[in-house]
């Protein structure tokens, strides 16, 4: 179920559809939120990055549950505990990367950094 929604969510933001920022919805740390730019540039790299890592999190799932199934309890209960927890990997992934993305290309007040002020 978690890699289905992270390439909703990540489609969703991906194609540029949170236009204004908010607090409700989307990639919204410090940095993100700085301004219209820096929101902007984060929604589009973390959708992506969301929607990308939820598929390839989907086909291991898909591949991991196949593999377990029809096993006794004894095997079954530990496989699914692990694939679960792997499935928040991409999440912890998608704001390491566009936190570092952020802080590569703008300053701590949210000007880009190749930007000639």
């Amino acid at each position: 179920m978690m890699p289905l929604i992270l390439v909703g969510i990540g489609h969703y933001m991906a194609k540029g559809h949170l236009k204004e920022i908010n607090w409700a919805f989307g990639y919204r740390t410090f940095r993100a939120t700085r301004n219209k730019e820096t929101w902007n540039f984060a929604q589009a790299l973390s959708g992506r990055l969301m929607r990308n890592f939820g598929l390839a999190s989907l086909a291991v799932s898909v591949v991991a549950i196949l593999l377990v199934s029809g096993q006794d309890e004894a095997i079954l209960g530990p496989a699914i505990t692990v694939v679960m927890g792997l499935q928040f990997t991409p999440i912890i992934l998608a704001i390491i990367l566009t936190e570092r993305a952020l802080r590569q290309n703008f300053e701590k007040d949210g000007r880009r950094k190749d930007s000639p002020e």
